[in-house]
């Protein structure tokens, strides 16, 4: 009875020590492929639901000369005060400045100009060439087609918020013929700020 006894107990432990096994596996498993699934789906859900409009405060809606009637939330002018000749990076004062005189304010060089001077982006020397100046006036391609096209329309570039150093991701694209977008983010979003046109 004594083998029979012991090859019992033997049975129980090697169940009892696969089940603490399974047990291991089971919260391995949970931990390293379930949780991170877990994880990848909320964020997925929260991009899908949560609106643009909450990621960028304060913007109008991107690509608004697209979404039919979204031109209401262009302002019919701008608000900052600008003067001819001024010096201006911010936002604000540059697309007012492009919507009240048609052109970059004197502060802005072209890429050409710049590296004519000894400007080199890899280093983010333009400061240091150039008295304070800020990369502006060259054309923008709108390969993606992310602006709306029109015949003979042409599209430009300036740097927004640029302190020196490496260019930033802002930027202001503004068209020939009186269209001023921002986008924040290195050209993946616009925002229609102003339309010359109904000046």
């Amino acid at each position: 009875m004594a083998p029979l006894v012991a090859a019992w107990q033997i049975h129980r432990a090697g169940r009892a020590l696969n089940f603490t096994k399974r047990s291991f596996l089971n919260k391995q498993l949970i931990r390293n492929v379930i949780l991170p699934l877990a994880v990848l789906l909320l964020a997925a859900l929260f991009k899908f639901i949560v609106p643009d409009s909450l990621t960028a405060p304060g913007q109008n809606q991107p690509q608004s000369e697209f979404r039919g009637g979204a031109e209401k939330n262009v302002a019919a002018a701008p608000t900052a005060s600008v003067v001819k000749d001024g010096i201006y990076t911010s936002k604000d004062e540059v697309a007012a400045y492009i919507y009240r005189f048609g052109e970059l304010p004197r502060n802005f060089i072209t890429k050409k100009e710049a590296l004519a001077l000894g400007w080199d982006a890899k280093s983010g020397n333009l400061w240091r060439v150039t008295d304070k100046k800020s990369i502006g006036g060259d054309r923008f391609s709108n390969r993606e087609k992310k602006l709306p096209g029109a015949d003979g329309r042409k599209w430009f570039e300036c740097d927004i918020g640029y302190r020196g150093g490496r260019r930033g991701a802002q930027r202001i694209v503004f068209s020939s013929d009186g269209l001023i977008y921002y986008t924040p983010d290195h050209y993946e979003n616009f925002y229609l700020l102003f339309d010359r046109r109904r000046q």
